[in-house]
């Protein structure tokens, strides 16, 4: 796959998005020590799939395309288990991630998410982090938890915010799963709660934008700079 651009890098120029998740960093920004972690997109099959508890087929030393932001989540916590903490971190992971996805109105191939990780001695409630996070990208939006499932979390819940009269899913959480953290090294009295949120979901129902592949059109490139409404072309 031609890697397309990382539109939350501000390295490879401006993008709505960057303003999106500089507003969830700024909502979140106080819970903790904030390190925001960026990552090659090129990672191995362990931290994509084996190190979080996702079935994985291959080598673990194999490369790939990450395919969720969680893949820079293992790496990070081994650099904190090497350096024997700060264990009350929030571990912030945007990226783009790379999926053989068919393409619609709401799904691209390169997508961008934001991993949080909020991990320290005391487990600090999820609800809060959800909360902070998603009304940081959408002020006084409603919010609720579905209970679901992912390998990595325990607890787990997608999130849905309310448009429109109509649920959207924003994203997904939980209690960090003790599997992830033992593999890492990260002593047992520390433990964590989880966020992952769909940036470019969050920045279409910020602006209206009715199609996710407007955000990186040219005709688009010109509304996409800023957070005012979308305005159709």
């Amino acid at each position: 796959m031609l890697l397309s651009r990382d539109l939350t890098d501000p390295a490879q120029g401006p993008h709505a998005i960057q303003l999106i998740l500089d507003d969830v960093l700024a909502a979140v920004r106080d819970t903790a020590d904030t390190r925001v972690v960026r990552e090659d997109p090129v990672t191995t099959v362990a931290d994509n799939y084996t190190n979080l508890g996702c079935p994985a087929e291959g080598s673990p030393t194999g490369l790939l395309l990450r395919t969720h932001t969680s893949a820079m989540v293992p790496p990070a916590l081994r650099a904190l288990a090497a350096e024997g903490g700060p264990w009350d971190v929030l571990l912030a992971c945007p990226g783009a991630i790379y999926r053989d996805d068919p393409v619609d109105r709401l799904h691209i191939r390169a997508p961008h998410q934001l991993d949080l990780w909020w991990l320290g001695r005391t487990v600090h409630d999820v609800g809060d982090l959800v909360v902070r996070a998603v009304r940081g990208a959408l002020p006084g939006v409603t919010v609720r938890l579905i209970p679901d499932s992912y390998p990595y979390v325990e607890e787990a819940a997608h999130v849905d915010v309310l448009v429109d009269g109509r649920w959207v899913e924003v994203g997904g959480c939980g209690r960090v799963a003790r599997h992830v953290l033992d593999r890492a090294g990260v002593p047992v009295e520390v433990g964590g709660v989880a966020l992952g949120l769909g940036l470019d979901r969050l920045l279409m129902v910020r602006k209206g934008v009715p199609d996710v592949r407007l955000l990186a059109a040219v005709g688009a490139a010109a509304q996409m700079v800023d957070l005012a409404p979308y305005r159709a072309v």
